[in-house]
């Protein structure tokens, strides 16, 4: 295991991002059961519409949208090629959210950077899905995958947020399905642990401009369904992680999940498994999609990886 703790000065840019990211209040989204299922009836309501990318979004790369078992599945930078990387992204959103023009804007230049194939699922979402009715998808998703490349060491998975929730699940899937892991599993500010009971959770939660746990329940009830809040598939921390792909995690300390990151490091430490975590001073949920430099130096960092 190693950590690795970026040691720069905080941007500007990161600073200013920050305060406009308080400015539009989506922490008051999750800070109470009302509001949360507020949040969540207002999502249901946009979500059973047909999703579209933003017509803003200056792609660089080719991005073509397939149907796969009645879900959309966006493909960028597809050079049909037996022999290109491909990372299997799947987009965060508190488990209720559709991808933000900056997620798009991250897998394009990732595309282009290292000539890679994106395959980004808009999987099912709560309020109207759990995850038995996201999982057996994406699994099948990835096997499909894996007909379109020579060996799966060309293959990454990575997830922000809920989606490096989802990652992790779907990794411990692999698993118990005998199926080949991805040569790396890379989380950008994952939530490994649904049940927000960590105790130093309040503390940071007060430097998150994004996050608070007080309404989580209300969409961990419906994307848990019948399973407990410790089973692997819904908090991956509880999970055996021997086996899986080589994990590299980047997480912000102004997250109320950092918490749960660094106790998600000593439990794979634990269990005597290699973990690589980059810690970022002050910087916020999901960081690494963010218009700001401490991002740029996280995504080269990925590139270096998924090259390597």
């Amino acid at each position: 295991m190693s950590v690795e703790i970026f040691n720069g000065e905080r941007s500007e840019e990161s600073v200013q991002f920050e305060k406009w990211l308080i400015s539009q209040s989506n922490k008051k989204s999750f800070s109470s059961i009302e509001n949360t299922k507020r949040f969540v009836k207002q999502r249901g309501t946009e979500n059973i519409q047909r999703y579209v990318i933003g017509d803003d979004i200056k792609f660089s790369s080719d991005v073509k949208e397939v149907a796969f078992e009645g879900i959309q599945v966006f493909s960028l930078n597809d050079q049909k090629s037996l022999k290109q990387k491909v990372i299997f992204y799947i987009h965060g959103g508190a488990w209720t959210n559709q991808p933000l023009n900056l997620h798009w804007l991250f897998m394009d230049k990732i595309a282009q950077s290292l000539n890679a194939k994106i395959i980004a699922p808009i999987y099912p979402k709560v309020p109207h899905f759990n995850y038995k009715d996201t999982y057996p998808k994406i699994l099948n998703l990835y096997k499909e995958i894996l007909g379109t490349i020579e060996n799966s060491n060309q293959l990454t998975i990575m997830g922000d947020s809920a989606g490096g929730n989802i990652t992790l699940g779907l990794a411990h899937l692999l698993k118990m399905n005998h199926l080949p892991q991805p040569k790396d599993i890379i989380l950008l500010s994952a939530c490994v642990d649904m049940g927000f009971e960590n105790p130093l959770i309040p503390e940071y939660e007060e430097k998150d401009p994004m996050l608070a746990s007080e309404g989580m329940e209300v969409i961990t009830k419906i994307w848990a369904a019948d399973k407990n809040l410790n089973d692997p598939l819904i908090s991956p921390i509880y999970g055996d992680f021997k086996g899986l792909g080589k994990i590299t995690h980047f997480i912000g300390t102004h997250e109320s999940l950092y918490p749960d990151a660094i106790k998600f490091d000593e439990k794979l430490i634990e269990q005597g498994i290699e973990i690589n975590t980059f810690v970022y001073p002050k910087m916020n949920h999901v960081f690494v999609v963010m218009p700001i430099p401490e991002a740029k130096d996280a995504q080269q960092k990925i590139i270096n990886i998924i090259s390597n």
